[in-house]
């Protein structure tokens, strides 16, 4: 009670409370009075005037309520990503900067030393050496998520995965591990389709997946499949990579 009163203002309180009971004894009044007509409508004149006082006590306690934060589907997926960044932060971080052609897509990297999953200190940056492209995801827009024209694309990097120095070996690491991560990810997540892997450059290859029908529903907005989705497809790809 007392922090009510010292946030809606001590007059404004008191205020209220003198009025709900003047509001009572006008009422009682007219009773008593026997409710003649002269009565009644001086007691009405009264009544409303008190009203008023009361409306603004009860104005100022609901100004009081708490307002639920009303989120946009672009705003929860975004902040679902972060979030998951954040609980894998030692290993995972926020792409900077996206490449041509993906500006408005929605990036992650990756530490290429698996040994550093022991350690706890956050990833700071996803420039320089030592960090390689995790997962690009097309943009985050409730249009294209509607139509079902999502691209989830995981990166396998010669870096992280690959023991041989020749070419031609490590593109063959590379497709092994990723087309053994591609009947993994069909096998633990439902409702997907892993596109063929294609090579990008000579030291990376991409695994695609979509959905094969919108994530949104006339129920949901099913984040979580997006969540999980990410989920499995990080530990495989830490039980494939290699540890220097």
């Amino acid at each position: 009670m007392k922090k009510l009163i010292e946030k809606i203002g001590l007059e404004t309180f008191w205020g209220g409370i003198f009025a709900l009971v003047t509001a009572i004894a006008i009422v009682i009044e007219v009773v008593l009075a026997g409710l003649e007509p002269a009565a009644i409508a001086g007691g009405v004149k009264d009544l409303f005037g008190t009203l008023i006082t009361i409306v603004m006590l009860l104005v100022a306690v609901k100004a009081l309520k708490p307002q639920k934060q009303v989120y946009s589907f672009e705003e929860k997926v975004n902040n679902a990503l972060v979030d998951w960044i954040s609980s894998h932060s030692n290993m995972i971080v926020k792409t900077s900067k996206m490449p041509k052609g993906h500006e408005n897509d929605f990036g992650m990297s990756m530490t290429t030393d698996i040994n550093r999953f022991y350690n706890t200190a956050p990833l700071k940056s996803d420039t320089g050496s030592g960090v390689g492209r995790f997962l690009r995801i097309t943009k985050i827009d409730k249009a294209i998520y509607e139509s079902n024209e999502v691209k989830f694309e995981f990166f396998i990097n010669a870096q992280t995965y690959c023991i041989s120095s020749s070419e031609e070996e490590i593109l063959k690491e590379l497709m092994d591990i990723a087309n053994n991560l591609s009947k993994y990810i069909q096998g633990v997540v439902d409702g997907i389709t892993v596109g063929a892997v294609h090579k990008e450059g000579d030291r990376t290859v991409i695994i695609p997946i979509t959905f094969k029908e919108p994530i949104i529903t006339d129920e949901s907005e099913n984040i979580d499949l997006i969540i999980n989705l990410i989920d499995r497809m990080y530990e495989a790809m830490l039980v494939s990579a290699r540890r220097k």
